[in-house]
């Protein structure tokens, strides 16, 4: 926008929607340009606001004008609420390790021509590094076993799938369609990358199949899809503003939605997240500074280097680094508004006088008033300023007689990606080779790295993208860890680890007071008074933080089924701990077959039960005879046991759901 274009009375007002953005970018100076009233919107949590847009909108400290909550919404009814169920595989929380597999699965990846002692990935590494096709059945099964489906019970409702690239996507949806050949036209990869990308998300929106759409980025902000009631994370979320724009999809409420069947029992009360890389629990940063543009970065890389030549301007090298400086400033466009409004104070730095002779007040002058404006030069090319960058940096470093390795490396790789086959690259070719070599970077010094700049620094927007490598594995992967993650209370959300820290801070505060804990400390019984009145003091004073201690929110907290109030009293004391849900079932089984009296080959068959029933929490009768259990033999388990032995097996599995 140019000053000369508009005068300061042209609105009445100004209102900027996504207000937290507009202070990093070159309208906040146009936007102070009129005379008007501003108003800014973000959904943004208050928190996440750089202190800068609060003073810009006249708000004393952090405090808003007017805010209405999320929690708000939900209770008037214009938002409605989610639920968030947590899954991962073993591969995710453990990684894929060499060290750890077992000799078949080794030989497995021998046989595929990979050497399974190379491998050592951490979970975060799946989808950017290495991928495994079981990992994502094991999620596809869990996403389908827990997602809201339909009022027909049979589909599920419309979806979106949160990916880590758009190759995840693929594989995601090629995995979808080899599991459930039934629903051919069930999922599409909608982002950037496909064909005609408007017409699928369109289609999406407006018509009964695709319910489920996978998306790198497209879909998670600024999209409106008031029936979307799934949203899988399958992908970690580093920006907590980000996070939240994306669970923005889900939050349109049931008066919004056009077409009831796609809904559970037709109707839409609330949303659910599947997070599969723990989103909801992992502290997420967000950068609320003023993002630095390139052009500055490089500008006062080039102030430093000039500071060291004050003592010898008249030097090609100094003559060199005031050259490239005064083509920074004269690439400032002086009919931009906000380098119009302060060119007074600037100005000097235009004249040729003003380097005749360089001081240190001078260039700290060029830091502080004119380095910031060059953040609004247009049309700039960010492979070439990043190029630019790397090279101003390695001669820095040569002048501080740093290490030059590091950046060298990285400038290498740059260059190795140059297409040579390109007329306009091929011209260079000598130089190409000269920066890759060894040899070259021995007899490195100011003038040749400046020299090399200039030669490939123009070719860099013909620089390719580095081939992302991802190892394809064969393992087999399992859901390891399954869990509801937020429990409630009149509308407040508490994550599962901070409701534990404060039901268990409680108990040890009334630790020293309560006469019933100080007897359990002391190892004497409990009567069934003591019980009451601890119970009683104890739910009063959590009440009080809006915690509500039941049983429903000690299962999800502790993911199993607390045996009495003294075994969870104790757990929190540190004097017993609670089961772990393995313990808890192996314990079952053990009863189970000693009760029965089994036979060594009957227990063999019930230890497999009891270890597949831990990794999937569930057991229908039909499972009995697929693997592992046929490695018993075809049906073994009609010859092993009775129909009511199989029965009272199930029986005692659904007894043991967590």
């Amino acid at each position: 926008l140019c000053y000369n274009k508009s005068t300061p009375a042209d609105f009445d007002v100004i209102i900027s929607d996504e207000c937290h953005r507009s202070i990093y970018n070159k309208f906040t100076d146009v936007l102070a340009y009129f005379d008007a009233i501003q108003i800014g919107l973000t959904a943004t949590p208050a928190e996440f606001i750089d202190r800068d847009t609060f003073k810009f909108f006249d708000c004393d400290g952090k405090t808003l004008t007017f805010l209405y909550t999320f929690d708000e919404a939900v209770r008037e009814e214009y938002l409605v609420d989610f639920n968030v169920y947590a899954a991962q595989t073993k591969f995710q929380r453990k990684g894929i390790k060499g060290i750890d597999l077992t000799e078949e699965e080794k030989s497995i990846l021998r046989s595929n021509g990979i050497n399974p002692d190379e491998l050592n990935f951490e979970g975060t590494d799946l989808e950017k590094k290495v991928t495994n096709k079981d990992t994502l059945r094991a999620q596809w099964e869990e996403f389908m076993d827990n997602c809201l489906k339909d009022k027909s019970g049979q589909y599920p409702g419309k979806t979106i799938i949160f990916a880590v690239t758009h190759n995840h996507a693929m594989r995601l949806a090629e995995t979808f369609n080899e599991m459930y050949p039934q629903y051919p036209n069930l999922i599409q990869v909608i982002d950037s990358k496909m064909e005609r990308a408007d017409v699928l998300l369109e289609k999406f929106k407006k018509e009964n199949m695709p319910r489920i759409a996978i998306s790198v980025d497209m879909l998670d902000t600024g999209v409106d899809i008031p029936e979307i009631v799934n949203l899988a994370f399958m992908k970690p979320v580093n920006s907590q503003i980000k996070f939240w724009q994306m669970i923005g999809r889900g939050t349109r409420n049931h008066e919004a939605c056009k077409v009831y069947d796609w809904l559970p029992n037709g109707k839409k009360e609330s949303f659910l997240i599947i997070d599969y890389w723990q989103n909801f629990e992992q502290a997420k940063i967000d950068d609320t500074s003023r993002q630095i543009s390139i052009r500055v970065t490089i500008f006062n890389t080039r102030l430093v280097k000039l500071q060291m030549f004050l003592g010898e301007q008249e030097s090609v090298d100094a003559k060199r680094i005031i050259k490239d400086l005064r083509s920074d400033i004269a690439d400032i466009p002086l009919d931009s508004f906000s380098v119009h409004k302060v060119y007074h104070e600037v100005k000097d730095a235009w004249q040729n006088d003003f380097w005749n002779y360089i001081t240190r007040d001078k260039i700290e002058f060029l830091k502080l008033k004119v380095a910031p404006l060059l953040r609004f030069v247009p049309g700039i090319n960010n492979e070439e300023a990043f190029f630019i960058n790397k090279m101003e940096r390695l001669g820095l470093n040569f002048l501080q007689r740093k290490d030059l390795a590091t950046v060298i490396e990285s400038i290498k790789e740059d260059v190795s990606l140059l297409p040579t086959n390109l007329a306009q690259v091929a011209v260079h070719i000598r130089v190409i080779n000269d920066v890759l070599s060894n040899e070259f970077w021995k007899e490195a010094n100011l003038a040749l790295i400046d020299e090399t700049k200039e030669t490939l620094a123009p070719i860099m927007k013909y620089k390719q993208q580095k081939p992302s490598l991802v190892i394809e594995l064969g393992l087999d992967d399992i859901i390891e860890s399954r869990r509801w993650v937020i429990l409630r209370k009149d509308n407040e959300k508490v994550y599962i680890e901070e409701y534990r820290k404060r039901v268990e801070k409680k108990i040890l505060e009334l630790a020293d007071k309560h006469p019933a804990i100080i007897k359990l400390k002391n190892g004497e019984e409990l009567t069934i008074d003591d019980l009451l009145d601890l119970e009683l003091t104890l739910s009063k004073e959590l009440k009080a933080e809006d915690i509500s201690l039941d049983e429903e929110n000690m299962l999800k907290a502790y993911g199993v089924k607390v045996g009495s109030f003294v075994d969870f009293l104790k757990h929190a004391l540190n004097i017993e701990k609670i089961p772990s849900y393995e313990d808890i079932v192996k314990k079952a089984f053990d009863a189970f077959i000693l009760e029965h009296n089994y036979n060594a080959d009957q227990s063999r068959f019930l230890r497999a039960v009891q270890n597949v029933f831990v990794q999937r929490r569930k057991l229908e009768p039909a499972d009995l005879y697929e693997e592992p259990f046929t490695n018993f033999g075809s049906n073994a388990v009609d010859k092993l046991f009775t129909e009511d032995d199989v029965n009272e097996l199930v029986e005692l599995t659904k007894r043991l759901v967590a």
